[in-house]
C-alpha cells in the first residue's frame, strides 16, 4: 500500500510538475521559470545579453532547484531556430547545430529574450495570473504565464512522463491566430472541418513536406495521429550528363550528420546503388546535401530508396496531451483553442480589474489635489503650523481621506503651487471616461473577447510569416517504383552460409557451367524471380520480412550480401524459408512446419502489409518454425531428430489465418522434434547427418505414404541408434548431386558423394539402412 501510494504520488508529480505542458501557456515548469526570471532580471530585447551561467544561477537559486544542466539546455533550446518555430531566446555564441553538436559551456554564451517572448509575459505584473510561493517560500512564481501568443501550438512540445507521452508539433502563427479568430466569431458553432482548413497543418522550422493528411486530421480531431514528413529534394541535370539530388530541407528533429552518415552506410553496404558522390555542402546560406548519381542510374529510384531507408522521410506520432486544470487530457484542436481563448478572456478580465482599481485610486488622489488647490492657502498654513499632525489637520479641515492627505504631504510645496487646476480637472475627466470604459468591459463578455480579438490580430500582423512546411493532402508525390523499375527476369542465388546475390540470366548460365563452390561457402539454390516482384523471408521466430527484388543488388562478390542485412532481421532469428511472389495472388500459399510436429497452410494474400515485419504464425511455447515451403501438389516428408520419417499428402489442409497454430503433421514421442521437411520427388534421396558425425542416405520411395498425424517410420533401427546418434540435419538430393557438410565454425565444407545401398525389412515393416557408416571427419 505504501509503495503504491508513493508511486502514484511520484507519477502525478512527474505529470504535472515536469513532463506535460500546461494548456494556457504551453510551458513546463522549467520553461515557465526561465521566461519569468529572465523577464524580471532585465534580459530583455532592448538590453544587452546576459551570461547564460548568470541567468541559470538566478533561476536555479530562486525558482528551479533541479540542477543547472537542465536549465541551460532548455534556455539554449529556446534559441535554436531549427527546433523552435518562433525562438523565445536570442543566443549570443555557440548554441549548437542541426548536426547534433551541443552548445558551448554556459560561461561562454549569452542570452536575452526575443520580442515574441515578451508576449509570453506581457501584463504579468497586473495581477493577471496567480502566484504561489517558490520552493523555499522566500520568493514567488506564477502558476502560468499570460502567454498572449498561443505558444502551445506555435512552438509545440514534447515530453515523457510515467505512462504518458506528449508530442505536439509546431504551427504557423498566422494560421493559428486565424483559427482563434474563427472560434471567437463562431463561439457556439465551431465546425472542426472548417477549423482544419484554416490551420492547414503543422509548420516545422526545418520545412519539409507533410504527407498522410488523414493522420493530420486525426490529430486535430482526436488529439492523436500519425503523419509522414519528407525532406525537400530536387533532381538536377549536371553538365557531365549525370543527375544530382539536392536536399535543402530535412524533416523536423532529424540530425543532419547522422542522416548523411546513414546514406553513406547504405551506399557502402550496397543497399542503395547508383550513387557516386555524397557531400554535405551546408553553409551560412542554408542546408544543402549534394548527391551525385552514376551516369546510368535512375535518380528517382535512388531518391525513393532514400525516402524509404533513411530519415529523409520520418513518421511524426502526434500526442496532444496537455494539463487542463491539473489533469492530463488529450484534446482536439477546437478544444485547445476554446480553452486558450477562455484563459485569455480571463486575463483581459483580471487586467481590466487591475487597471480599474489603479484608475480609481488615481482618481481619488486627483480629487484630493483639486480640493487642495482650491484651498491652497489653507493647505500651506496647516503644513507650516503643524508639527506632527499635518495629515490629521488636512483630513479634518478639508475632509480628505488619509490617502489624499498623504499624497499632498508627499508632494513638494513648490510643485503643489505650480499645479494648474484646469490640467487636473482635464486629467480627472479622462480618468472618469477610462473608469467608465473599464466597467463596461467588466460587465460584457463580448467586449472582453473583442479585446482578445484585437490584440491577437495585432500580434498576427507584427510576427506573422509565411509557412515553411508544404502539404501534400494525398500521397500524389510518392514515386511508384513499379512504374520506374524495368521488368527483368533474373535469379537469386542463396548460399549455404546465408548470403544472397542477384544473377542476370546470362550470369546464371555461366554459374551453372562452373563449380558453385566458393571459399568456405557454396550456392545452395537458385530462385527464378523478376525485378518487379517481392521476396519474402520467413524466420524461425514466426516473423515475416519482405523486400522488393530490385533492392537486392548484383554484388561484385560472388557470395553476395548477408540475408540478415537484406531483410534486417533480428540477430537471434534463423531464416527458415524464402518465397517469391509478384502479385500476392489468392492461390499462392506456403506450408509452415514447426518443431512440435504441426503444419499450416498460409495464403500469401494474408501477409500483405505496409509494416517492415509481421507475425505470420502463432507458436506453442518453446517451439520454433522448422521450414516454410511454397505450396505444391506433392507429398510432404518430415524428418525428426529420433530418426523418424513420415510422408503424407497435404491436399486436405485448408488455408488458415496468421493467428492459427495449424494441424498435427506427425505424432511425436517425448523429447522428439522435427528437424527438416521437403517435398517427395521421384528418384530422390534423403541425406541425413547425425549428431555423432555419420552420414546416411535413404530412398524417399521407401517411406510409405501415410495419413497425416501418424507416428511415421524408423529410418535407423534401435540397435544402431546408439552409434548413429540423433539426426541433426538432412537434405533432399538425387544420386548425381554433391552434398556439402559444414560445421558452425565456418571451416571449409566437405564435399560428400555416396552410393545408395538400401533394402526394406518387410517382416518388421521398418526401413532399415544397411550401408557401411562412414564418419565425416
Amino acid at each position: 500500500d505504501d509503495f503504491s501510494k508513493s508511486f502514484i504520488d511520484y507519477s502525478m508529480d512527474t505529470l504535472s510538475n515536469r513532463a506535460i505542458p500546461r494548456l494556457e501557456d504551453g510551458c513546463k515548469p522549467v520553461h515557465r521559470r526561465i521566461l519569468f526570471d529572465m523577464y524580471r532580471t532585465g534580459a530583455l530585447p532592448q538590453n544587452p545579453h546576459k551570461k547564460v551561467a548568470r541567468l541559470s544561477g538566478s533561476i536555479m537559486g530562486k525558482l528551479h532547484p533541479h540542477g543547472n544542466t537542465s536549465i541551460e539546455d532548455a534556455l539554449v533550446r529556446f534559441g535554436q531556430d531549427w527546433v523552435m518555430r518562433y525562438p523565445l531566446t536570442e543566443i549570443h555564441g555557440n548554441a549548437g547545430s542541426i548536426d547534433g553538436d551541443s552548445h558551448a559551456a554556459a560561461r561562454y554564451i549569452e542570452a536575452r529574450l526575443t520580442p515574441v517572448a515578451l508576449e509570453m509575459v506581457r501584463d504579468i505584473n497586473k495581477d493577471t495570473v496567480d502566484f504561489v510561493p517558490n520552493f523555499d517560500g522566500e520568493d514567488s512564481e506564477p502558476v502560468m504565464l499570460t502567454s498572449r501568443i498561443p505558444n502551445l501550438l506555435l512552438n509545440g512540445s514534447s515530453g515523457i512522463a510515467v505512462g504518458f507521452t506528449t508530442q505536439i508539433p509546431p504551427h504557423n502563427i498566422r494560421n493559428v491566430i486565424d483559427a482563434c479568430l474563427y472560434v471567437i466569431d463562431n463561439p457556439k458553432k465551431v465546425d472542426p472541418n472548417e477549423l482544419i482548413k484554416i490551420i492547414q497543418a503543422p509548420d516545422f522550422p526545418t520545412g519539409g513536406t507533410i504527407l498522410d493528411y488523414n493522420g493530420v486530421k486525426d490529430m486535430y480531431n482526436t488529439g492523436q495521429g500519425k503523419f509522414s514528413i519528407r525532406a525537400k529534394a530536387d533532381i538536377e541535370k549536371s553538365s557531365r550528363g549525370k543527375s544530382n539530388i539536392i536536399i535543402t530541407e530535412i524533416p523536423y528533429s532529424v540530425i543532419k550528420s547522422k542522416l548523411v552518415e546513414k546514406i553513406g552506410e547504405l551506399v557502402r553496404l550496397k543497399k542503395i546503388t547508383g550513387i557516386s558522390t555524397l557531400r554535405d555542402e551546408t553553409s551560412r546560406e542554408g542546408l544543402r546535401i549534394f548527391i551525385e548519381c552514376k551516369k546510368d542510374a535512375n535518380p528517382e529510384i535512388i531518391l525513393n530508396k532514400l525516402f524509404k531507408y533513411t530519415d529523409l522521410q520520418v513518421t511524426f506520432s502526434a500526442q496532444v496531451l496537455v494539463l487542463v486544470d491539473g489533469v492530463p487530457r488529450y484534446l482536439s484542436l477546437s478544444e485547445i483553442l476554446q480553452h486558450y481563448l477562455a484563459a485569455q478572456k480571463n486575463i483581459i478580465f483580471r487586467r481590466t480589474q487591475y487597471d480599474l482599481r489603479k484608475a480609481e485610486e488615481h482618481r481619488h488622489i486627483l480629487e484630493g489635489l483639486i480640493i487642495a488647490l482650491d484651498n491652497i492657502d489653507e493647505v500651506i498654513r496647516i503644513i507650516r503650523n503643524s508639527t506632527n499632525n499635518a495629515k490629521e489637520q488636512l483630513m479634518k479641515k478639508l475632509k480628505l481621506s488619509e490617502v489624499q492627505a498623504q499624497a499632498i504631504l508627499d508632494m513638494r510645496l513648490a510643485r503643489l503651487q505650480k499645479l494648474e487646476i484646469k490640467k487636473l480637472k482635464d486629467e480627472l475627466a479622462d480618468l472618469v471616461k477610462q473608469i467608465k470604459k473599464y466597467n463596461k468591459i467588466l460587465k460584457s463578455d463580448k467586449e472582453q473577447m473583442n479585446i482578445v480579438r484585437a490584440e491577437l490580430s495585432e500580434i498576427r500582423e507584427k510576427y506573422g510569416d509565411a509557412r515553411k512546411t508544404k502539404i501534400v493532402k494525398r500521397d500524389s508525390g510518392d514515386i511508384d517504383v513499379d512504374d520506374i523499375v524495368e521488368s527483368e527476369d533474373c535469379y537469386l542465388a542463396v548460399t549455404g552460409l546465408g548470403y544472397i546475390n542477384r544473377y542476370s540470366t546470362e550470369k546464371y548460365q555461366k554459374a551453372l557451367e562452373k563449380s558453385m563452390y566458393f571459399e568456405k561457402d557454396f550456392i545452395k539454390e537458385f530462385i527464378p524471380v523478376n525485378t518487379k516482384g517481392t521476396l519474402l523471408c520467413f524466420t524461425d521466430k514466426g516473423n515475416l520480412y519482405r523486400t522488393p527484388v530490385h533492392n537486392i543488388a548484383e554484388s561484385k562478390s560472388e557470395q553476395g550480401e548477408p540475408l540478415k542485412d537484406v531483410f534486417q532481421t533480428m540477430l537471434s532469428e534463423k531464416i527458415v524459408g524464402l518465397c517469391y511472389t509478384d502479385n500476392y495472388d489468392k492461390k499462392e500459399s506456403v506450408f509452415i512446419v514447426t518443431s512440435d510436429g504441426y503444419i499450416k497452410r498460409l495464403s500469401l494474400v494474408d501477409t500483405v502489409s505496409n509494416n517492415k515485419s509481421i507475425l505470420y504464425t502463432k507458436l506453442h511455447t518453446d517451439t520454433s518454425v522448422v521450414k516454410v515451403l511454397p505450396a505444391e501438389e506433392a507429398d510432404i516428408v518430415l524428418i525428426t531428430a529420433n530418426r523418424k520419417a513420415i510422408r503424407f499428402n497435404p491436399a486436405d489442409i485448408n488455408a488458415m489465418g496468421r493467428n492459427a497454430v495449424g494441424v498435427k503433421a506427425i505424432a511425436l514421442a517425448d523429447k522428439d522434434y522435427v528437424v527438416n521437411t521437403f517435398y517427395n520427388r521421384d528418384n530422390s534421396f534423403i541425406m541425413c547427418l547425425s549428431s555423432n558425425g555419420y552420414l546416411k542416405k535413404f530412398d524417399t520411395a521407401e517411406i510409405k505414404l501415410q495419413g497425416r498425424a501418424g507416428k511415421g517410420l524408423l529410418l535407423c533401427d534401435n540397435v544402431k541408434a546408439k552409434k548413429f546418434g540423433t539426426i541433426v540435419s538432412s537434405v533432399l538430393t538425387d544420386d548425381d548431386d554433391k552434398v556439402f557438410v559444414q560445421k558452425d565454425d565456418n571451416v571449409s565444407p566437405l564435399s560428400v558423394k555416396l552410393k545408395i545401398q538400401l533394402r526394406t525389412d518387410i517382416g518388421q515393416k521398418k526401413l532399415i539402412g544397411v550401408e557401411t557408416l562412414d564418419v565425416v571427419r
